[in-house]
């Protein structure tokens, strides 16, 4: 099985966003598959990260841990939260969200229509 986050994306479109306080990091990579990372203590995925440090913002790897165990997941593409086991009902509705605007942005308004019959 291929690693589905393996392909690096840039810090406008990252795979996940996750915020504590004033630190942000933005999961551009990750190196291995997500059942993987569960029994590598040191696994590590590639971020953008701000933090009152370095608002600007910089690149570098981070300790899976050390995001998943302090911050809160903000945004993401689908997929994520079911390969990361994110199942709270704020990440429930954020996934909802994020399937209502691509199917906006695929089928405009007629997906309205359609949601509506059914």
């Amino acid at each position: 099985m291929k690693n589905p986050f393996g392909k690096s994306r840039t810090p406008d479109s990252p795979y996940a966003t996750y915020k504590f306080g004033d630190w942000t990091w933005k999961v551009i990579k990750t190196y291995q598959r997500p059942d993987k990372e569960k029994a590598n203590s040191n696994a590590r995925w590639f971020c953008f990260v701000t933090s009152p440090h370095c608002p600007s913002g910089e690149y570098g790897d981070t300790y899976v841990d050390e995001i998943l165990n302090h911050a809160y997941l903000d945004s993401f593409l689908l997929g994520w939260a079911d390969a990361y086991d994110h199942h709270d009902s704020n990440v429930k509705n954020k996934r909802k969200e994020i399937m209502q605007q691509e199917l906006m942005s695929r089928y405009g308004d007629k997906i309205l229509d359609i949601v509506e019959v059914l």
